[in-house]
């Protein structure tokens, strides 16, 4: 039996709903916060983190852990998938969630 990928949405409170349905049936959402530094520290760590770039402190360190999709502009560099358009996103995001976890396994 497989599992859905777990997952974090950090997101202004306004997007979190949204971000959670866009994100599909095969990720199971099981936390969100609007601060990334929440985010990483939740024990266990999730298979991905999906940001938007209004979240609290977007870009608070250099993330090392699990894959991160990055919804909008000005993408850090240790994110492992980038959403540019926001009107694409239920489309989008949950091949961004597939390869934002490939891409973080083969680093």
């Amino acid at each position: 039996m497989c599992r859905a990928c777990y997952a974090v949405v950090v997101a202004a409170d306004a997007d979190q709903q949204r971000l959670r349905r866009a994100a599909g049936l095969d990720v199971q959402v099981v936390a969100m916060t609007a601060s990334l530094s929440d985010a990483v520290a939740l024990d266990p760590t999730p298979d991905v983190l999906i940001v938007h770039e209004n979240a609290a402190d977007p870009a608070a360190s250099t993330h090392e852990g699990p894959a991160v999709v990055w919804i909008g502009a000005d993408a850090p560099a240790w994110a492992d998938q980038v959403l540019a358009d926001d009107a694409a996103l239920n489309d989008a995001l949950p091949g961004a969630v597939v390869r934002a976890l490939i891409a973080r396994r083969s680093r």
